[in-house]
C-alpha cells in the first residue's frame, strides 16, 4: 500500500531531538506548541489540544519561518 511505504520511508530518515517553540494555526485559531523532533520526512509537536488527523495547520516558528502542513499522525503528541 501507498500510505505503508510512506510510513516506512518516513520511519527510515534520521531524526534529531529537539525543543522548539513554535506557534500553529488551525481551525481559525493560533496555539502555541513545542517540536520534539524533526527529519527530512515530519516533525513531531507537542500541544496541549493537538489538531485531528488530516487537519491543515500552518507552523510558525519564532525566526519567522512559516510551512503549510497535514498532520498525518494524532494523538497525545501528533505528526506532520
Amino acid at each position: 500500500m501507498y500510505s505503508e511505504r510512506l510510513r516506512d520511508e518516513r520511519r527510515r530518515a534520521e531524526r534529531h531531538t529537539m525543543n522548539v517553540r513554535a506557534e500553529l494555526r488551525f481551525s481559525g485559531e493560533y496555539r502555541r506548541a513545542r517540536i520534539a523532533d524533526l527529519s527530512e520526512t515530519g516533525a513531531l509537536l507537542i500541544l496541549d489540544s493537538p489538531p485531528t488527523l488530516g487537519t491543515k495547520v500552518e507552523l510558525s516558528l519564532e525566526n519567522g519561518d512559516m510551512a503549510r502542513l497535514v498532520v498525518v499522525r494524532a494523538g497525545v503528541s501528533f505528526a506532520v
